[in-house]
């Protein structure tokens, strides 16, 4: 059932990152889009933020489910799936295409988890929910197969604060601004 839901909501946010791309401007209209979901998203703060300086944050998704999935918008369109390992190499390839614009990602994620649901005690604690998605800047992207787990840092692109702590679930979808679209062969 959980599957279920990540993928319906993936599919809302690929409307959502349509809309994004369309306003962002993009080395010759093109660009490549990521697709992560995992079962748990951790948010925490990388430290406080200067005045006028947009708070970052890290976000860990883990553990990544299987492959990556990824389209490129444009003329020449492009589908298909990576592992975290390949998205890595992709992502750097991309960034050395285009150095002076960051990537974007929308940030979706559900049912923030309380300390009771952490520690799998009592259930009396109610727990949030993240109503919408956060529209963030993407960068420093690792990935740690041990805890098949990918970590980026990213800061909202309102200036203002993300909520951090543990999710049950996550949709991160990414999008790269890319002049050639061989870069995940």
């Amino acid at each position: 059932m959980n599957r279920l839901y990540q993928s319906i909501f993936a599919i809302i946010f690929l409307i959502v990152t349509q809309i994004v791309i369309a306003q962002t401007p993009t080395c010759e209209n093109q660009s490549m889009v990521f697709i992560v979901s995992s079962n748990q998203a951790y948010v925490s703060a990388t430290g406080s933020a200067g005045a006028g300086q947009t708070p970052t944050y890290v976000l860990s998704l883990k553990p990544v489910n299987g492959k990556l999935l990824y389209y490129t918008t444009g003329s020449n369109r492009i589908l298909g799936q990576l592992t975290p390992e390949a998205f890595l190499t992709a992502w750097s390839r991309a960034r050395q295409q285009n150095t002076d614009i960051s990537p974007l990602g929308v940030l979706v994620a559900f049912e923030q988890k309380t300390k009771a649901q952490k520690n799998n005690t009592s259930s009396s604690s109610s727990s949030s929910s993240v109503d919408n998605g956060y529209l963030v800047s993407v960068s420093n992207p690792t990935y740690d197969p041990n805890e098949k787990a990918l970590h980026f840092t990213i800061a909202n692109t309102k200036q203002t604060d993300i909520p951090t702590g543990l999710f049950n679930q996550a949709n991160f979808i990414i999008e790269m601004p890319l002049s050639d679209p061989s870069i995940v062969n």
